[in-house]
């Protein structure tokens, strides 16, 4: 991804990383306090959910551009890997549902299982998406780079559900739902140069 390009949207998620740089620290000290982490996961699946909204985002546009900018094979490869990442956060939200009604160490050995599969799909997706047209990477690396993030901070949170008091967990507060649904926006608001691509983004329904 190039920074030019989406400089003002990496600005927008560094002030906002350190505007929850505080939060990150409070969690940190409730944990060390041995206070109960399961009331974050009244609001896990929302999260999830509007992470896996992006995706949806994603398939859109690839759809959009097979044919003016992406091959049909590189497309139908893409549009695979993707689906396969939105069951994967099916499953994870399903997982957490159980988890809320009947919590357990090897359910949430699961969950983390789960998710970190979502993850390194991800990232290895990332390390070579076939996209030739140096726009339409910039564009969906950066909503899968925000997806991958959300979905890491959210993973931090995992642990803390089997912490005892004294123990010391590295936490990074996810964005909430506002603040997420705005960087998306912004990535999908951010003109490319290229037509085709601008004109799909245009298109594309906004959270």
């Amino acid at each position: 991804m190039k920074r030019i390009t989406f400089s003002r949207w990496q600005w927008f998620l560094a002030r906002h990383r350190r505007e929850l740089a505080f939060l990150s620290l409070l969690c940190f000290i409730v944990v060390l306090a041995g206070c109960a982490a399961l009331t974050w996961l009244t609001d896990a699946n929302s999260i999830l959910g509007v992470a896996g909204d992006t995706l949806a985002g994603v398939l859109g546009l690839i759809a959009s551009l097979t044919g003016s900018v992406l091959a049909a094979s590189i497309a139908s490869e893409i549009s695979t890997v993707i689906t396969d990442a939105q069951a994967g956060v099916n499953d994870v939200e399903t997982m957490v549902e159980e988890y809320q009604q009947n919590p357990s160490p090897t359910l949430l050995g699961s969950i983390e299982a789960g998710t970190q599969a979502v993850i390194t799909n991800i990232k290895q997706f990332l390390s070579d998406t076939g996209i030739t047209n140096a726009k339409a990477q910039e564009v969906v690396t950066a909503i899968l780079q925000l997806f991958l993030s959300q979905v890491e901070n959210w993973a931090t949170l995992l642990p803390a559900l089997g912490a005892q008091a004294g123990d010391k967990l590295a936490i990074i507060i996810p964005m909430n739902k506002k603040q997420f649904k705005a960087a998306y926006n912004k990535i999908l608001s951010t003109p490319t140069g290229d037509p085709n691509v601008d004109a799909a983004l245009a298109k594309m329904k906004r959270l």
